[in-house]
């Protein structure tokens, strides 16, 4: 995760707090995507609502690289 990608979620996301910007960056393995975009603009506006399907795919695809990763290792 690099510092630039964090400030630019923070300046884009101010009513979030930096260290949960920083907890949902790290889930991504550190790369701005889509679904951090998704989760954070989840958390600062109530009424959004993303397209599921594609948001638990995402989110399914996320754990299973995360765990390939766990048994490569």
């Amino acid at each position: 995760m690099t510092q630039d990608s964090a400030q630019s979620l923070h300046e884009a996301f101010p009513d979030i707090d930096a260290e949960v910007i920083n907890e949902v960056l790290a889930t991504s393995g550190g790369k701005v995507g889509p679904d951090v975009v998704n989760i954070l603009l989840g958390m600062s506006d109530p009424s959004y609502k993303p397209e599921e399907q594609d948001l638990h795919r995402e989110m399914e695809l996320r754990k299973d690289a995360e765990f390939a990763r766990k048994l490569a290792a």
